[in-house]
């Protein structure tokens, strides 16, 4: 070795490399990779539009930890449905999807060829979107407290109002997941505007403490909902207790969406600049 090459190595910086440190208070559902198909034998391929994006803000919370995220965390079509394209918008409500289809040589496997297919949505215009009737329901370990209806902010209630109703949840007890999500529902109902939007936002940390292991009774309960046209749009905040399986079957069958919040900025991103993307459908079936 030369004395050049010694010189150069010990220039260069020293990077720690991400290790996988599984301490096993994470949760999430392992999946089967999919086998590839002959498309002579199975010409037909369908897919659902998935618009969750937790596992890439996940992954980017582990990786900024340095520590490698479990490998069932890492859902490639989140990391890739994360970021927004540069996509030419659908021109008219009346045709809410524009699509956009590319083929070109396969970078890995020569010969090959992939097919990228991008689909943007229309966008509602802020003056003319309808009416939301959003209900908040925030759960962590440090659960508010139940205070009932006082705890309702009405709607046009002024934000001096809106804001005292916050500063007024107080912390204490364990997590009722299932109980909490029950009347978040059923105020939505009891406020359910047929020509609106009728909502309902989670706030948590991630797990549970009364919901069932097999978390039959949050999709019984998520699912009821849905039919009733009130969506779930479920955001995790959360280190080493999140439920990502339970974040899933609560967004999956409540027809709703899931994310996880790692940082104020994704919150901001979350929950203010894709509000209206995320709150308000622009197809049904």
């Amino acid at each position: 070795m030369t004395a050049s090459r010694v010189s150069r190595s010990w220039n260069e910086p020293r990077i720690s490399r991400p290790y996988y440190q599984d301490v096993g208070r994470d949760k999430f559902t392992a999946t089967e990779q999919n086998a590839f198909k002959i498309v002579g034998e199975a010409p037909v391929s369908t897919f659902s539009l998935d618009v969750d994006t937790a596992s890439y803000s996940f992954v980017r919370a582990s990786l900024n930890q340095n520590v490698l995220p479990q490998p069932a965390a890492v859902r490639t079509e989140e990391l890739v449905n994360y970021f927004p394209y540069d996509y030419a918008p659908a021109r008219a409500a009346n045709q809410p999807f524009s699509t956009h289809v590319a083929v070109f040589p396969s970078p890995w496997s020569p010969g090959r060829q992939l097919v990228r297919i991008g689909v943007k949505g229309f966008k509602i215009d802020h003056a003319t979107r309808p009416r939301a009737n959003l209900v908040f329901l925030r759960g962590d370990r440090h659960l508010c407290r139940h205070c009932g209806h006082r705890a309702r902010a009405d709607a046009g209630a002024p934000q001096d109002k809106i804001l005292a109703v916050i500063d007024r949840l107080g912390a204490g007890g364990s997590t009722a997941g299932a109980e909490g999500i029950r009347q978040a529902y059923a105020l939505a109902a009891q406020n359910f505007d047929p020509k609106g939007v009728n909502r309902v936002i989670l706030a948590t940390d991630g797990d549970s403490t009364s919901v069932s292991p097999t978390r039959t009774s949050s999709r019984a309960l998520s699912s009821a909902s849905a039919a009733r046209a009130c969506s779930c749009r479920c955001s995790a905040l959360a280190w080493g207790n999140y439920n990502d399986a339970l974040m899933q079957t609560l967004a999956q069958n409540g027809n709703g969406a899931a994310a996880y919040i790692d940082t104020v900025s994704e919150a901001r991103k979350t929950l203010v600049d894709e509000a209206t993307s995320t709150l308000f459908p622009i197809a049904r079936m």
